[in-house]
């Protein structure tokens, strides 16, 4: 009796392997620049990130504070007027940092920065100083900040469609939106957006 040879078991154990779902490591992109442009800087890592296919995260160096002022944005349209615009997936771990901008006027009457009217509401007062907002989110990403803190932006967010933004642990003060006043949020969500605010302390978020 001649005997057949399975052939059948090990086709199917490697298809079995071949369907196996790949698990893919987040690639780090470290921040080591107090500039926000240049090598190690805040704005190439999120370019790297945006790059690379795939979930990633960026890792600033502990306490490192980042002058904001520098940082390249689209336009000044307040949707778009941010120092970061975010493609993929992604983390940013803070690791009690600071994005420091700068944020001053003049009113007509010599009065620094006052803070009980909007700039923008006298044209006679001088904009000394403004730095963009934060963060913007393309549609459908996913994105966590952890252990940041913001220092004299425009504004916080913008989360657009489908997208989901996560703030832990966030350290927000002086968050004044010059640039357009009442017309802006802290934070704009898009139709079916998430956000999520654990453990955030705010202080000085106005948009009068």
């Amino acid at each position: 009796m001649k005997r057949i040879k399975n052939k059948v078991l090990p086709a199917l154990f490697w298809l079995s392997v071949c369907a196996m779902p790949i698990e893919t490591m987040a690639d780090t992109f470290v921040v080591s620049s107090s500039q926000c442009t240049g090598s190690g800087s805040f704005s190439e890592a999120v370019s790297q990130a945006n790059a690379n296919t795939g979930p990633d995260v960026i890792s600033i160096n502990p306490g490192l504070i980042i002058d904001a002022n520098g940082c390249p944005y689209e336009s000044l349209d307040p949707k778009d007027y941010f120092l970061s615009v975010v493609t993929d997936d992604l983390t940013i771990e803070g690791n009690n940092a600071q994005l420091k901008g700068s944020i001053s006027w003049v009113t007509s009457s010599g009065n620094v920065t006052p803070l009980e009217v909007c700039p923008r509401s006298d044209p006679k007062t001088l904009v000394i100083s403004q730095t963009p907002g934060f963060i913007k989110l393309a549609p459908g990403v996913d994105v966590v900040v952890e252990d940041l803190r913001l220092f004299e932006l425009n504004t916080i967010a913008n989360v657009q469609e489908q997208a989901s933004l996560t703030l832990d642990n966030i350290d927000a003060e002086r968050i004044l939106t010059i640039l357009s006043c009442t017309s802006t949020p802290a934070i704009r969500a898009g139709e079916g957006a998430s956000v999520t605010i654990r453990d955030n302390t705010w202080n000085q978020v106005l948009n009068w």
